[in-house]
């Protein structure tokens, strides 16, 4: 029981038990179809499996308490990142055996044949992403749309600078993804995190386009920079990120980021952030007897009230709380 507890992803179990075929029927709904077989017949088989399915991605964490060989039937539709923060394991693909374990972590690429040999106690941490879904974030960064499959290189070190801090954002996600009735149960939250653990997941990692991602950008006028503030002051209250300004736009996400720093010193989220700020403090001013604090914040995009209380008092100069109080609300007319 203890063991459930303290897995990542403890509150998304899909499965416990020792038949193999049953597990093989979740780890096939996660993975596509697989195929999952004991390294050692002579030994009983379980593993426990957790999972969340994403808007756009999907994590999981494996724990084989007995050895297994496994591996999709088909090659992949989609990108697998792979951790082993627990025991090891020992992975095929076109590029040939590349060892997992705690300090050697790997990505199995899209298109690809894969089998995995995971050693008895392995804990297994997966992130699975189609190769259209990177494709359009790596697109909406570079402006320029690729038809090529991403490739990336097979094995990483998990302490290398770069991919450490990916490992950090994914921990973070993954602790919000656990905790009931926190931020990632809001769809606008959800779609923030995934943006960022995307887009950092393309600059971490080593790709064939790697080179391009970190490559020159174009610029953007003062113009094009004051449409895009426009844009976000309209949709404040709505989610917004960098894919959705490039999108409006027409220009990539490193211009985006480039110009305004140019022209405005500050970058579209900061904007975005303090354009929020400005509705709530004006929300919270014409409050109704049917509003809350909670409730303002929330509709104004804010995700994290603690964090918000924070930065509205830095603003601001009082709590929110007090300024609700301070103006009592009207009643709705009827």
């Amino acid at each position: 029981m203890a063991e459930k507890k303290n897995s990542p992803l403890s509150n998304h179990l899909l499965y416990d038990g020792d038949d193999i075929d049953d597990a093989r029927k979740v780890l096939s709904n996660m993975f596509n179809e697989v195929s999952l077989e004991p390294l050692d017949t002579r030994k009983p088989y379980r593993s426990l499996v957790y999972g969340v399915e994403l808007p756009q991605s999907a994590v999981g964490y494996i724990k084989f308490e007995s050895g297994v060989k496994a591996g999709p039937v088909d090659p992949m539709g989609f990108h697998t990142l792979q951790l082993n923060p627990v025991g090891s394991a020992l992975y095929h693909n076109n590029d040939g055996d590349i060892p997992g374990s705690a300090r050697e972590g790997v990505i199995l690429s899209a298109g690809q044949t894969v089998k995995n040999n995971h050693y008895a106690g392995n804990g297994n941490l997966v992130l699975n992403v189609s190769d259209e879904v990177l494709r359009n974030f790596q697109s909406m960064w570079t402006g320029k749309t690729q038809k090529q499959m991403l490739k990336f290189k097979s094995g990483f070190d998990t302490s290398s600078p770069q991919i450490a801090s990916f490992l950090n954002l994914t921990d973070v996600f993954i602790k919000e993804l656990n905790r009931p009735g926190g931020i990632l149960e809001i769809p606008a939250a959800v779609a923030s995190f995934e943006s960022a653990l995307l887009t950092t997941m393309l600059f971490s990692f080593e790709h064939q386009f790697s080179e391009q991602m970190g490559s020159k950008v174009t610029s953007a006028s003062f113009k094009q920079v004051r449409n895009i503030e426009d844009y976000i002051e309209s949709h404040a209250s709505q989610p917004v990120d960098m894919a959705s300004l490039a999108t409006i736009s027409g220009l990539s996400g490193a211009t985006i980021h480039r110009a305004f720093r140019k022209h405005r010193d500050y970058t579209p989220m900061q904007f975005l952030k303090q354009t929020r700020m400005r509705l709530a403090n004006q929300r919270l001013l014409m409050a109704r007897s049917t509003d809350s604090v909670t409730r303002i914040a929330m509709e104004c995009g804010f995700t994290h009230l603690g964090r918000f209380a924070v930065e509205y008092r830095q603003r601001f100069g009082e709590e929110p709380s007090r300024t609700f109080h301070q103006h009592p609300p009207t009643t709705p007319e009827l």
